[in-house]
């Protein structure tokens, strides 16, 4: 997970709680091995408080959005594999090394990609993919009230991120059967993976292994069954026991 900025009013009254309040705490939980660490040595905290539970996922709500239907004609043809990427245009996801990775696959195989979403890095994405001229196979819709339909067509879902706390998008993908590739950035990415037994993870940054990533997942998918199943272990019901096991313990 990416520091907190010192420097921001925000900043340092958040510093301020938080060094003053959990300390005084029983028990501390994170969303991630990073950020338990994270929080155990810029807050001085002793380990034993600090426990990891990662976010849960909506799996009921995610299954019944999944399951409307999608009037977007690139998902339509099987014989263009579609990459799918989520969330915010800003410079933590790094969406333009996604887009860098497809350019590399488009010139191997046909593909398209898609990423919904909206913010400040947008029109450098669309100058970015016209620069590599792959703009006809990129699609920026931006944001959308259901991208689990999205995730349900997609071929495959790509996280580019530098850091993550607890990246709930790919547990949302898994639910949704679609094989992943992500990251290996600080936060959960790698813990959701199973440090790559359940998607692909490369280094941040590296468009090369992204690209030969994306094209591993094309060509050797996980069977879906697989993924919606290690989506299940994070459902909220399964979650919330684990912090009723937390508070009465």
């Amino acid at each position: 997970m990416k520091p907190q900025s010192r420097s921001s009013l925000k900043g340092q009254a958040l510093d301020f709680l938080v060094s003053k309040t959990y300390p005084d705490a029983d028990a501390i939980v994170a969303v991630s091995t990073d950020v338990q660490t994270d929080v155990e040595s810029t807050v001085g905290v002793s380990a034993d408080k600090t426990n990891v539970i990662l976010n849960p996922v909506d799996i009921e709500t995610i299954n019944r959005q999944k399951a409307k239907s999608l009037d977007e004609p690139w998902f339509d043809d099987d014989d263009v594999p579609v990459v799918l990427g989520v969330g915010r245009l800003n410079e933590q996801k790094q969406f333009r090394t996604l887009v860098s990775a497809v350019a590399n696959v488009s010139a191997d195989r046909d593909c398209r990609l898609v990423v919904l979403g909206s913010g400040p890095k947008r029109k450098e994405l669309v100058s970015l993919a016209e620069q590599l001229d792959i703009e006809n196979i990129v699609r920026l819709p931006g944001f959308v009230e259901n991208p689990y339909v999205y995730m349900a067509e997609a071929d495959v879902f790509a996280l580019p991120s530098a850091w993550e706390g607890c990246p709930n998008v790919l547990l949302e993908a898994l639910a949704c059967g679609t094989p992943v590739v992500a990251t290996d950035c600080p936060g959960g990415s790698a813990e959701i993976l199973a440090d790559g037994k359940y998607g692909l993870l490369t280094p941040v940054g590296d468009v090369a292994k992204m690209s030969d990533a994306i094209h591993n997942a094309l060509d050797h998918q996980i069977d879906e069954s697989v993924l919606v199943d290690r989506a299940s272990e994070f459902s909220t019901t399964r979650v919330v026991d684990r912090y009723e096991e937390l508070i009465f313990e």
